[in-house]
């Protein structure tokens, strides 16, 4: 059991939710693994801070949860996991997936954005093959990745027309 409070919390819900949805059968993990957020996930991952806590080897943990990471540093894979999150939360909240608050401001240029969002397709692809090259390979044989990769050279070579017209894209 997480040692925050608040995680600990978000996990006991987890389990109540689960026992109020399961009737007929016994709780396995799974169903209260399933109705944790990924949010929460990250915050168990981080809460943890080396690999001295008895119940939490980072190193094990690592090679289970990402078998094919190419380093099992948790600062590398803990900060892929938020980025990530915080493409999940902007898509979902309808927030502009390329507002960052580094590089990129107002106006857009359109390059950049589809840069950035290419960078976040990609993000998630690699971390997607960390945890499972199958469903990996499997997400790109469902064509996914030549329709994203399609609809972005598309929007590379409007805007490379309208630069050569002399027209703005902001």
């Amino acid at each position: 059991m997480p040692i925050n409070p608040e995680i600990r919390k978000q996990v006991i819900n987890a389990q109540n939710k689960a026992a109020k949805d399961i009737k007929g059968r016994v709780i396995l993990p799974g169903d209260i693994i399933s109705r944790l957020s990924f949010g929460t996930w990250i915050s168990i991952l981080e809460e943890y801070p080396d690999n001295k806590h008895a119940f939490f080897f980072w190193n094990y943990v690592s090679r289970v949860i990402f078998p094919e990471a190419p380093s099992p540093k948790k600062g590398r894979i803990i900060l892929s996991l938020n980025n990530i999150n915080t493409i999940r939360n902007r898509l979902f909240h309808h927030e502009p997936l390329w507002k960052t608050s580094k590089a990129i401001s107002a106006p857009y240029p359109i390059d950049e954005v589809i840069r950035e969002i290419e960078r976040s397709y990609a993000l998630i692809l690699d971390v997607l093959c960390w945890v499972s090259p199958s469903l990996h390979s499997y997400f790109l044989g469902c064509m996914q990745k030549v329709s994203f990769d399609s609809v972005a050279g598309q929007l590379k070579d409007i805007t490379t027309m309208y630069k050569l017209m002399g027209i703005r894209d902001d």
